[in-house]
């Protein structure tokens, strides 16, 4: 029974873990699209046109917590 319990305590903070990465990624992800989006404004008003930056997001994190 113990050692059920300390698998299932073991998950749980695997769980845990998995779901601040996957909000840690939601936050950077926001964090660049917003920067992106200041710099193409910076640059219409210096150049009169902005360039498009393109910034790709895959998860590293596989959650099987159903995060």
């Amino acid at each position: 029974m113990e050692a059920q319990l300390e698998i299932e305590g073991g998950l749980w903070q695997k769980c845990q873990r998995l779901r601040l990465y996957v909000a840690q990624d939601r936050a950077l992800e926001q964090f660049f699209k917003g920067l992106e989006q200041e710099v193409a404004e910076v640059a219409m008003k210096r150049h009169g046109h902005a360039k498009q930056l393109v910034v790709f997001f895959a998860s590293s994190v596989t959650s099987q917590c159903g995060a």
